[in-house]
């Protein structure tokens, strides 16, 4: 039994969010949610009054959301909230400072395109409480908490999507347009992993998102191409598509339940892949 949605709907009353595509959501120390929206900035759900609170762009005031498209929404160990815009660059905002204001990331170095320029769609905070941050137009930055620093990892031109955490504290996985790599926390330096020669296939990879299990296995959505499972110790994998089950080959975003099941959110709806079975329900 795949069990009961609860939804939270989009409306003009304080219970209800303020905008109808969501594109982040982050849960703090206290269980509360923070949601990311497309264009209505930032709603923060709080779990107690089951109401919400609304931030948005305000012009002329410096510590208001830097844009109402926030893409990725993170909870630091700190209990920080950090927040990467498509239009806006990256915020972070500590909670229990009333009221809130909003800093601003982004590069020091004179003439530097700003961060908002590259235009924000992932974050993730490392061992190190370091945030890595995936860019459409500009790859990966990276932004040194303790030195308050923002540089560019390098000078690529690409889209980077997602970013997890491997079972090796110093390695993170990448996706994005050039499909699966991995990245070195201290070096930086990147390696690609060839998916695609793994399962003999000739279309490059467009990532979407990449889960990593409790047991290592890499979980890569696709863009028309379903969901790998890879495995990296016996660099094997395996692809599921609509052959398998799935009701479509896109696939936005991948999660484990408490079971070790795969829930992914697809083109078409929700679907739940059964590790012991192999099976798909959608």
């Amino acid at each position: 039994d795949i069990g009961t949605f609860k939804s939270i709907s989009f409306g003009n009353a304080p219970n209800k969010l303020n905008y109808k595509v969501v594109s982040g959501i982050a849960e703090d120390l206290q269980g509360n949610l923070w949601i990311g929206t497309e264009g209505g900035g930032l709603n923060v759900y709080d779990k107690n009054s089951l109401r919400f609170r609304y931030f948005k762009h305000e012009p002329g005031n410096p510590h208001s959301l830097a844009a109402n498209n926030v893409k990725s929404v993170i909870t630091a160990g700190n209990g920080h909230i950090w927040l990467g815009m498509h239009d806006g660059g990256v915020n972070v905002l500590d909670p229990s400072q009333q009221p809130f204001r909003f800093k601003k990331i982004d590069f020091s170095a004179p003439g530097a395109i700003p961060l908002k320029g590259y235009k924000v769609l992932t974050l993730l905070e490392d061992r190190n409480e370091n945030i890595w941050i995936g860019t459409l137009t500009g790859g990966l930055c990276f932004y040194n908490t303790r030195k308050q620093e923002l540089t560019k990892t390098d000078n690529d031109i690409r889209t980077v999507m997602s970013i997890a955490q491997t079972a090796d504290p110093e390695v993170l996985a990448i996706g994005g347009d050039n499909g699966l790599e991995t990245v070195n926390i201290r070096t930086k330096k990147r390696v690609k992993i060839p998916l695609e020669q793994i399962v003999k296939r000739n279309t490059p990879l467009y990532v979407n998102c990449v889960f990593i299990d409790a047991f290592n296995i890499y979980w890569i959505g696709t863009e028309g191409n379903g969901v790998f499972m890879y495995d990296p110790e016996r660099n094997e994998a395996k692809v599921y598509g609509t052959g398998e089950g799935l009701p479509n080959d896109i696939v936005y975003g991948i999660l484990s339940d408490e079971t070790g099941n795969i829930w992914l959110s697809t083109n078409n709806g929700i679907s739940r892949l059964e590790i012991s079975s192999g099976k798909v329900k959608n």
